[in-house]
């Protein structure tokens, strides 16, 4: 069983919006993937490995906010621990996928990069989609029905 611990009540227009600046991620990392593949494609693999390694960060960045953030909300408010498992293997594999990447570009192996592209293309799509059930829809119907108002100096005030 997972230890659960207390987490901070937030109004549900901010889980909102993070859970909308998480989704907002998405085409902005596959832009940058996106353009990793045609640096590769015409053999610029300096520059393919430093736009990469930016891919990486951002991506990385992504996956603890719903590891460290969004995960322990959804496990403190639900039995669902099948999804969050799933979740989590997802995130081994797309790491693992990034790491085949990286590896191929620092080669400078296009066809190595092209296989490992594909496949991480189709790791995060199933993910995605994975968030946008998780994320929109069963934390979101979740989350604490009311709004709690704010205070007059616009500060969240946290519930205990």
């Amino acid at each position: 069983m997972i230890a659960r611990t207390s987490h901070p009540q937030f109004p549900k227009s901010v889980h909102r919006l993070l859970i909308q600046r998480m989704a907002a991620d998405h085409p902005k990392l596959e832009s940058i993937l996106k353009d990793v593949a045609v640096q590769v494609e015409r053999h610029f693999f300096d520059s393919a490995g430093k736009r990469f390694a930016e891919f990486r960060n951002k991506h990385d960045r992504h996956m603890v906010v719903e590891e460290d953030v969004l995960f322990p909300v959804y496990e403190s408010l639900t039995t669902d621990w099948e999804t969050i498992a799933e979740m989590k293997q997802a995130h081994r594999l797309i790491r693992q996928l990034i790491d085949d990447a990286q590896s191929a570009i620092s080669g400078w192996d296009g066809e190595r990069f092209k296989k490992a592209y594909r496949d991480l293309l189709d790791a995060l799509a199933t993910h995605v989609m994975q968030e946008v059930v998780l994320l929109a829809e069963d934390l979101d119907s979740c989350l604490c029905a009311e709004e709690e108002p704010r205070p007059a100096d616009g500060s969240l005030k946290l519930s205990s």
